[in-house]
């Protein structure tokens, strides 16, 4: 809750900044509001009892996508990141024109075209957006093992793996549309984890809420969707 606070009121400054005119905020401030939240979530995540076993996972995820997020803005000129500079160019384009009135062709570019629109036209913060949609797909597959009541050894090597697995923190680190679909598809899972235990119809219905969000951001997830309702057709959790 410390780490979303001071993120909220980072939003609020630059929503700020934005309407007092300054469309686009300087790097310099953007990189400092990025290493004070980099220093509550260390804080956190290395005081709090509960991930003291996977502390170590999570900063370093942490910490491989900020450097990774830095590197694509910035350092493109000594190596590409693959899948970079052609998707993410016109996700970008996309976004920013958005935010300008124009309309564009894809919806789920529009969120981002609202938040450049709202927070300034400042590409190192806004895609920093990708780096905490990992953040929150890190606590939500925490949950998941620990509510599967899984070994602490198995949840380690998960955790290691979908922190630190390559492929996984480029696509949340530049700016592709694909690091959201994640998150929620894991959310859904989460929810889909608990009704199959037992927990309530209630959390089929969180779901499909949120596998059909990720669906908007990806249209293949909508295959997922389909996948949880075929089994609540055939199986009884009780």
């Amino acid at each position: 809750m410390i780490c979303l606070g001071i993120f909220v009121l980072e939003l609020l400054f630059l929503s700020l900044l934005v309407s007092a005119g300054y469309e686009k905020p300087d790097e310099v401030l953007a990189t400092f509001l990025i290493l004070v939240f980099s220093f509550a979530y260390v804080v956190y995540i290395m005081t709090n009892s509960k991930y003291k076993n996977v502390w170590k996972y999570m900063v370093a995820g942490y910490f491989f996508r900020v450097a990774l997020l830095f590197w694509d803005l910035y350092c493109a000129d000594i190596y590409i990141l693959p899948l970079s500079h052609s998707d993410t160019f016109g996700h970008w384009s996309a976004s920013v024109a958005y935010s300008r009135g124009f309309d564009i062709p894809r919806a789920a570019r529009k969120p981002f075209g609202l938040a450049i629109r709202y927070f300034g036209e400042q590409q190192l913060f806004i895609q920093f957006f990708m780096v905490l949609s990992a953040v929150i797909t890190f606590f939500v597959v925490l949950k998941i093992l620990r509510e599967l009541e899984l070994s602490e050894k198995i949840i380690n090597r998960a955790m290691f793996l979908i922190t630190l697995l390559p492929l996984y923190a480029i696509l949340s680190s530049i700016f592709l549309m694909e690091a959201y679909p994640i998150m929620f598809s894991a959310i859904a899972l989460l929810f889909f984890v608990r009704w199959y235990q037992g927990k309530g119809e209630l959390n089929f219905l969180y779901t499909m809420i949120a596998a059909l969000t990720a669906a908007f951001f990806h249209t293949g997830i909508i295959t997922a969707a389909g996948g949880y309702v075929l089994i609540r057709m055939i199986y009884d959790p009780k």
